[in-house]
């Protein structure tokens, strides 16, 4: 009998540039683009994602994307919620492009976007409010984000997109065509095969503080670089994040509303007016400069309570790991944890806990001992589950 070969052929376009509609694919069907070598799927939201792989370069160059969106027909002034996708969970955007006078709003969140919503152009955001980034532009243009600005998405459970608010900006009643160019960070494994951001939520408790008191802490278990996305405080605090110890000492006579130097090793100072949580809005990067230093950072945290407390700060942060170029010690493995180790210890898999963790092992010396004091097998059994 001959052999039979069955050719799988997924619906396809040579056209560069070209993506499928929602009404192209059914649910979980995949198209591929020959001309741009990029595959796509319809999501079960009835949108078109885009499957990403490594692109398997070797020359160094940065892997960015360009996710795009287009509104409905907007009068001047009025806007429309927008979704970027294909963005990462976390990422920094690069540059912005128009398609004519607009005012583009990047949020962290829905519910961020949803809060901002009766906000002027002219109106500054407050602190911590999710907002991410907006752009104006005066026409079809392109705008070049210099400093770099960082995005997260911090809905839990959501995909690899950014939320956005666009208004059309012309006197020309139009469509708003927005693409945002931006370089995803997902490295090893920062993001989960869901799209869910692996970020670590890490705490540092100071001892009973007078009122201005001040102490020397270390966060641990940051990796030597990554990103800031929350901070919370139990009481109102000053919060300071340095990326050395001899930036942290130079650092300490400095009085609250005064500006650091630049350079001066201040990663980032927070200041709260109570027991409240912030997110980082722009996010900001961190990285420990200490020479030889493990994965963390050094804070100074201040009580600016009227009486004498302790206070407990707790980061939300994306470690950057990529392929390890930041990992010196054990502990900042995401799925080891290194609590209560002591000496002669070996990590052993805890699987209700889905990490290494420390343990005690039985020695050569102690089966020994064992052996010899047992009276027959079933003593030698109960003697070694003993240990």
């Amino acid at each position: 009998m001959a052999d039979f070969i069955a050719r799988i052929k997924p619906k396809k376009s040579s056209v560069s540039g070209e993506v499928p509609t929602a009404s192209d694919l059914e649910v979980s069907e995949i198209s591929v683009n020959t001309a741009d070598g990029k595959l796509f799927v319809k999501h079960t939201d009835g949108s078109i994602k885009e499957i990403s792989g490594s692109s398997g370069a070797s020359d160094g160059s940065v892997r960015t994307s360009d996710p795009q969106i287009t509104t409905a027909a907007l009068a001047q002034y009025a806007s429309e919620d927008a979704t970027f996708g294909q963005t990462g969970r976390a990422g920094q955007f690069l540059k912005i492009e128009a398609s004519c006078a607009s005012w583009v709003v990047f949020y962290s969140s829905r519910a961020a976007r949803t809060a901002d919503a009766a906000r002027a152009s002219d109106e500054n955001p407050a602190q911590g409010v999710g907002v991410l980034m907006e752009v104006f532009t005066d026409q079809a243009e392109t705008v070049l984000i210099t400093p770099s600005v960082l995005y997260f998405n911090d809905d839990v459970n959501e995909g690899a997109e950014v939320y956005a608010k666009v208004v059309n900006q012309d006197a020309t009643t139009q469509a708003v065509t927005v693409t945002a160019t931006v370089v995803p960070i997902e490295g090893r494994s920062l993001y989960e095969a869901e799209g869910t951001a692996r970020i670590k939520g890490l705490s540092v408790e100071s001892a009973s503080l007078a009122t201005n008191a001040s102490e020397f802490l270390t966060l641990k278990q940051t990796a030597r670089s990554g990103q800031f996305t929350k901070i919370s405080t139990s009481a109102a605090a000053r919060v300071i994040f340095y990326s050395t110890t001899a930036a942290r000492t130079a650092d300490s006579s400095r009085q609250q509303g005064s500006t650091p130097l630049a350079s001066s090793g201040v990663l980032m100072e927070v200041v709260t007016a109570g027991a409240e949580t912030l997110e980082i809005t722009p996010a900001i990067l961190y990285q420990n400069s200490e020479p030889g230093a493990a994965g963390e950072l050094y804070v100074s945290v201040t009580n600016l309570e009227t009486i004498a407390t302790a206070i407990t700060v707790t980061v939300d942060v994306v470690p950057i790991e990529g392929r390890g170029a930041y990992l010196s010690e054990l502990n900042e493995l995401l799925d080891v944890d290194t609590t209560g180790v002591a000496n002669g210890d070996a990590i052993v898999y805890d699987a209700a806990a889905s990490k290494w963790v420390p343990d005690q092992l039985i020695s050569l010396s102690s089966l020994k001992t064992e052996v010899a004091a047992a009276s027959d097998f079933a003593d030698f059994q109960s003697r070694i589950a003993a240990l």
